[in-house]
């Protein structure tokens, strides 16, 4: 069994991370709201340079290792929007919007429809194990 390695909490670390997610939204056609970046970049990180961050707890240290080492490997919309959301809140306690991934205008108009068809398909079923019900075998007595 190999060992994972986990990638180091460093300002530089996630800002590579970020741009990563960044990358992943534009490629994806999704729609990143980095409106509240230049604020964490400038005022966060920049009085870190060249240090390692400092946490509350260890947890909160491990949860931002286990972050990191994921999102390395493979970028996910949930796996980004938790990790946002986490050093937002917990790490840089920011109050306000948080930037978020959120699926296109046409990703958003298919699972709408798509839940649509559900609902309909659920009615011509039920409608079906009626008609099937009253039938029964009404027409393989003769």
């Amino acid at each position: 069994m190999t060992r994972v390695t986990q990638v180091e909490a460093t300002p530089q670390n996630i800002n590579d991370t970020i741009f990563m997610i960044s990358q992943y939204a534009n490629d994806k056609g999704y729609v990143f709201n980095e409106s509240t970046m230049p604020a964490f970049r400038e005022n966060s990180l920049a009085f870190w340079q060249g240090k390692k961050l400092e946490f509350d707890s260890k947890t909160k240290k491990k949860v931002c290792h286990n972050y990191l080492t994921r999102l390395s490997k493979n970028v996910t919309m949930r796996q980004a929007n938790l990790f946002l959301h986490f050093m937002w809140r917990q790490i840089m306690k920011i109050e306000g919007p948080v930037p978020k991934i959120q699926p296109s205008e046409r990703e958003f108009k298919i699972r709408q429809a798509r839940k649509a068809w559900k609902t309909a398909f659920t009615e011509s079923e039920k409608l079906r194990n009626e008609y099937k019900e009253i039938k029964g075998d009404f027409f393989k007595m003769k």
